[in-house]
């Protein structure tokens, strides 16, 4: 008799842990495809001309800021703090790997941007270096805006205070490790 109830006890408790197991599992998985749906508008936007994503238009920030570099080499020496901390800007925005280093790496290249444009404010830029200058900073912050108004941001608004806020699944997924995304 007590084999019996010894195997009894053992099938429920593996049901238990099969139940619990499959909450868990199920609840990540709905967590994970909810995120994986934000960081596709961060690489690919809404498929509109309007929305082309965030990872497009950092890019397109990235290449302003090496045209920034082109126009400060002309004035500033090689040694030039504002000139090192652009180019290790520049570098940290070519090597981001998930949108938290995305969004630091844009911080830190909006700081460098302007510390090389008050610096070259030193300095008697051509007329036509300073219109570059100037195209290339307003072209940096016309993305900037433009990201602010992407659909991942909506996206990942969403997914951090409505789908991580969830229980069980939202519950669960943060304590398997799942963290918020960055917003920009």
């Amino acid at each position: 008799m007590s084999g019996t109830k010894s195997g009894k006890v053992l099938a429920v408790i593996v049901c238990v842990v099969l139940i619990a197991s499959s909450i868990v599992f199920g609840s990540y998985k709905s967590v994970n495809s909810v995120r994986q749906k934000a960081l596709e508008y961060f690489e690919n936007g809404d498929g509109t001309q309007k929305d082309l994503g965030v990872a497009y238009l950092l890019d397109k920030k990235l290449g302003q800021a090496q045209n920034l570099i082109i126009i400060a080499e002309r004035y500033l020496n090689e040694n030039d703090e504002s000139l090192k901390a652009l180019y290790q800007a520049i570098s940290d925005m070519e090597s981001y790997s998930d949108t938290e280093s995305a969004k630091k790496a844009n911080e830190a290249l909006n700081d460098a941007c302007a510390l090389v444009e008050e610096t070259l404010q030193n300095y008697d830029l051509s007329v036509q270096d300073q219109s570059y200058l100037s195209e290339i900073m307003n072209n940096s912050a016309s993305y900037d805006m433009q990201m602010g108004n992407c659909t991942y941001n909506q996206a990942a608004e969403e997914f951090n205070t409505v789908t991580l806020n969830s229980i069980p699944a939202g519950f669960l997924a943060r304590l398997l490790g799942v963290k918020q995304l960055s917003l920009f």
